[in-house]
């Protein structure tokens, strides 16, 4: 079973700052190849890297790096420079059980990032919520 919920980032992360580490293709399931993944209609699939800042509900400062996939024909990450602030539009989490139905694994998709330096806000339509 696999379910996919919205994030709302305000509420979650409260005034996080998000910062791009990097973006690469990401890669085909079992591919030997380097073959990049894509969506169930053909678009190609990147992993953004960001380094993600807030303050927990516990009150104690946290960094982690997260990792997201991205559907888009090109880079999405491509005009950004690494370590720099972005925005992050359209932030979910997949949850689904783990093979054999041991425990259970997590995963994040966005649909777009945008430079937060610049104030765009991203613009790309949602990715299939189906694909993975």
């Amino acid at each position: 079973m696999q379910t996919t919920f919205v994030i709302d980032q305000d509420k979650t992360f409260g005034a996080a700052k998000f910062t791009k580490v990097g973006v690469t293709p990401k890669l085909k399931f079992g591919s030997d190849t380097g073959e990049q993944a894509t969506t169930k209609d053909g678009k190609p699939q990147w992993v953004a890297q960001l380094l993600v800042q807030y303050t927990n509900g516990f009150g104690a400062e946290v960094a982690e790096v997260l990792k997201l996939t991205i559907a888009s024909e090109s880079d999405p990450g491509k005009s950004i420079p690494d370590m720099s602030p972005v925005e992050v539009e359209g932030l979910t989490v997949g949850v689904m059980e783990g093979r054999d139905g041991q425990g259970f694994s997590m995963f994040f998709r966005a649909e777009s990032l945008a430079s937060a330096a610049s104030g765009a806000r991203p613009t790309s339509k949602p990715a299939d919520s189906k694909a993975a």
